[in-house]
């Protein structure tokens, strides 16, 4: 059954009959989700796979609704959970005013430049430099002037929002305001502010809950025992926001615990050579990803992930990720500093693959590094 173009014909509404069934025409839908239709439509490039090897290198093009260069990343791991860009903005210029009901977690990867805040007539301005993370207030007009040459990295809600609507305007021209959102600082006026408070995760691992980072690179990170490998990590509560980041550094010629969690941590690598193993079951040969700055890779949902320093370096990244513990939307993210014989998601040093060691250690050698043994850590 088709129609005068030849395009399948929409059947017509009436009752149902199971004398209809022969004649029914093949559902004409798209076997697309609304953010992958969404994602074609912006005709910059789009990143798969599952990793990237250094997102400076990422081929990006004009993105016309952003006013920007820029390029879509659509890493395996992340399931369409959430979303993440790389944009470019040249120097002296600006992306387009933009205002979203999903959540945005940008990080400067390089350049200077400021965030604009517009609203109720006035407008917020803080500027960035390398290493900076913020996430604008939901739903609040913004936009990114850049000082200098600027990369920066994306991670968004975009994806279940869109799949959930399939219609981007609900996204992009929405008029709902959230002002708990905008005054989710003690002073609304200037909502980007580095200063914040420090809590304590029931497992021990500290949170900082902020507005703004200034530098990824250099804060300063407290020791987290429990995760192995002489490891140092804090995470950050972004305002009022689901979407948050955490901070992670381990030395030279050590590897950390193997854990997992739920899908959609970017993690971005800021310093550092190694590599990581991930693998969904034991006795699984493990998808391996070498890594140097500006490294990107998704961990997919509940795959077991372990990281290792084989560069001469303290290996430090940023991972841009769900698992608020302010503002649950899931359990994934929990146990994951939990023995998982008691019941969590971390596998003990004793209960790895003696491969594991195997492997590191010719790794260290073929780079000149100093493996230390788990007796000495």
């Amino acid at each position: 059954m088709t129609d005068n173009n030849g395009t399948p014909a929409r059947p017509a509404y009436g009752p149902y009959s199971v004398e209809l069934s022969a004649g029914a025409p093949v559902i004409p839908w798209s076997t697309e989700t609304a953010y992958e239709q969404w994602c074609v439509d912006q005709d910059v490039p789009i990143v798969r796979g599952f990793y990237v090897a250094d997102l400076t290198e990422v081929k990006t093009s004009e993105w016309a609704s952003k006013g920007a260069a820029g390029a879509i990343i659509k890493l395996d791991g992340a399931d369409e959970t959430n979303g993440s860009f790389v944009l470019k903005v040249d120097r002296g210029e600006a992306t387009t005013w933009a205002r979203h009901v999903y959540e945005e977690l940008f990080y400067v990867v390089s350049g200077r430049g400021t965030v604009e805040l517009r609203r109720d007539g006035h407008t917020v301005r803080h500027e960035w430099a390398p290493g900076a993370v913020f996430a604008p207030p939901l739903n609040v007009d913004y936009r990114l002037v850049a000082d200098s040459d600027t990369t920066l990295y994306c991670v968004n809600g975009a994806p279940p929002v869109m799949n959930l609507f399939h219609d981007s305007r609900f996204a992009d021209e929405n008029p709902f305001e959230f002002p708990d959102r905008w005054a989710a600082s003690d002073a609304p006026e200037s909502y980007f502010d580095s200063r914040g408070r420090l809590w304590k995760r029931p497992d021990g691992a500290g949170v900082w809950e902020t507005t703004w980072i200034d530098d990824v690179n250099t804060f300063e990170l407290p020791m987290l025992a429990r995760r192995g490998g002489d490891g140092k990590m804090v995470t950050f509560q972004l305002g009022d926001g689901s979407l948050i980041a955490h901070i992670s550094q381990f030395p030279s010629g050590q590897y950390k615990k193997a854990h997992r969690h739920g899908p959609g941590a970017n993690i971005v690598i800021l310093g550092g050579e190694g590599y990581s193993l991930l693998w969904q079951r034991d006795g699984e040969d493990p998808q391996r990803v070498d890594w140097g700055p500006n490294s990107i890779f998704v961990p997919p949902d509940m795959w077991w992930h372990q990281h290792f320093n084989s560069g001469r370096e303290p290996a430090r990244y940023v991972a841009l990720r769900w698992g608020s513990r302010k503002y649950l939307i899931n359990h994934k993210y929990e146990g994951t500093l939990v023995d998982r014989r008691d019941g969590g998601n971390q596998i003990e040093y004793d209960e790895q693959s003696p491969v594991i060691d195997e492997l590191f250690i010719a790794e260290c050698a073929r780079h000149g590094v100093t493996f230390v043994p788990r007796s000495a850590r």
